[in-house]
């Protein structure tokens, strides 16, 4: 079975513009700022001396947090209910934090059209060329196009029946979960020529 040089090269993804990829890590980044610049504040004004928001360099106080201070503030730390409030929105945030970076991580994948985590390309790609009379595959993509549907293209070079080699391919990629494909068979004197091409 011949192998071309440039097989060990796997291309994982479809190829985005540098705007495009920019533009997706720019977004992701806004929405987190969106997220923590206004608690940032809150924190800022919660270390202020008055009884009305005020910056913090107008009058640095503890006393809303340890009690006490010419005002008798009763202090966030001896106020019992306060702090079960307190201690039940850490509990929750803890628990959501973890499915919320998971949901991120995917929907951040789909967003970059990256392969999915549970495909090996590599492993792809080698069950790919040993299908009967493939000598050669390449432009192999894998992504997801949403949550439980992975996409993949690919082109065959191959020396057997076209319709044999694309009934061999569609069952390899079937067994993977691939069952959204474009595969298209070339002859070997004719790569990028369409010889024969399926999509199920």
């Amino acid at each position: 079975m011949h192998r071309n040089g440039d097989e060990a090269l796997v291309i994982p993804s479809l190829p985005r513009s540098a705007a495009s990829r920019y533009a997706i890590a720019g977004y992701v980044a806004a929405f987190f700022v969106f997220l923590f610049v206004p608690l940032v504040i809150v924190a800022v004004f919660a270390f202020n001396d008055a009884n009305y928001p005020a910056p913090p360099w107008r009058g640095f106080t503890l006393d809303w947090f340890l009690g006490g201070g010419a005002n008798r503030r009763v202090g966030l730390f001896a106020d019992a209910p306060l702090l079960k409030s307190v201690a039940t929105s850490v509990f929750v945030a803890l628990w959501v934090l973890p499915r919320a970076i998971a949901l991120a991580r995917a929907a951040l994948r789909i967003l970059s059209e990256s392969s999915p985590t549970h495909i090996d390309v590599e492993e792809l790609r080698t069950a790919l060329c040993a299908v009967d009379g493939v000598t050669e595959v390449h432009d192999l993509h894998v992504w997801t196009l949403v949550p439980g549907k992975d996409m993949v293209t690919a082109h065959l070079t191959s020396t057997a029946d076209s319709a044999k080699v694309l009934d061999e391919a569609k069952a390899v990629l079937t067994a993977r979960g691939l069952e959204h494909a474009t595969v298209q068979v070339e002859p070997p004197d004719a790569a990028g020529d369409c010889n024969c091409e399926a999509s199920w």
